[in-house]
């Protein structure tokens, strides 16, 4: 369960694991498959479209599950958890993928400015994901949570200015449930305490 079309179950295919991608968008879906096909990598993967809340599958179907940029975008994360453990065997890993940014970074220092933003104009409301409530839900399960892992790691060079344009587009989760108008004009808070915030010594 990813959302990139294909990012992550492609390379896992091509490392030899049996690989069942599920996606909601079927544009998705269709780039995945074209790509799984340039690779000829179909004896290896089967791409399905579903919903992560209502999983195609019967119980106990899989040795393990990967989800990346998943959880925090659906409307009830506790229901596509519940639907990835009954779908797994007994012992089997549910690995949840997510990226990290310096938080010292342009990048990590504009993100949280635009948190600190939204929740002082809007108050009560929480930036999306579950954080530390996931862990706390597997263990309910019977789950144990492992030390977090850096498995690949790279650099993409962003302007300040490419960020922001980011934020207004709504690339960033943070942004996707407020009005148009709220958007604009906390993304001008952003910037103004930001650029404050990139400038001190």
């Amino acid at each position: 369960m990813a959302r990139a079309p294909g990012g992550i179950a492609l390379p896992l295919a091509a490392a030899g694991v049996a690989v069942v991608g599920v996606d909601i968008a079927h544009e998705m879906l269709a780039i995945a498959n074209m790509r799984a096909a340039e690779r000829k990598l179909g004896d290896r993967l089967a791409l399905l479209q579903g919903d992560v809340t209502h999983l195609p599958f019967a119980d106990a179907s899989f040795s393990a599950a990967l989800a990346v940029h998943v959880l925090h975008l659906l409307p009830d994360w506790r229901a596509g958890l519940a639907e990835i453990v009954r779908v797994l065997r007994s012992g089997a890993a549910f690995i949840q993928g997510q990226d990290w940014r310096d938080p010292e970074s342009c990048v990590g220092l504009l993100r949280g400015q635009l948190r600190h933003v939204l929740i002082e104009l809007q108050p009560g409301i929480r930036p999306p994901g579950a954080g530390a409530a996931i862990g706390q839900a597997l263990a309910r399960y019977g789950g144990t949570s492992a030390e977090p892992q850096i498995v690949a790691s790279w650099r993409r060079a962003l302007s300040p200015a490419q960020i922001l344009a980011g934020m207004a587009a709504r690339v960033d989760a943070e942004t996707w449930a407020l009005p148009d108008d709220f958007v604009g004009y906390s993304d001008r808070q952003t910037y103004g305490l930001g650029s404050a915030a990139l400038a001190r010594p």
